[in-house]
């Protein structure tokens, strides 16, 4: 992983569903979510270019996104 002209090696072991990547996209901002094996969830919203912590996942209204493929969260 690559930013700010810093990289960093990454590993990551694969995660069955409903773990992984969530994002969700309205008029107002955008939120992403990591989920992972355990169930512990993080994630941060952007409104007009200012970052906070993101709400709870919603698994109804999210997107899943594994490998660049965009799915529907379970």
């Amino acid at each position: 992983m690559s930013a700010a002209g810093k990289s960093w090696t990454y590993t990551a072991a694969p995660a069955a569903a409903p773990a992984g990547l969530y994002r969700s996209k309205t008029a107002s901002g955008t939120t992403g979510w990591v989920k992972d094996s355990t169930g512990q969830v993080t994630g941060l919203t952007n409104k007009g270019g200012v970052s906070a912590p993101a709400p709870p996942l919603d698994p109804a209204t999210a997107q899943s996104v594994e490998g660049g493929d965009q799915v529907v969260g379970q």
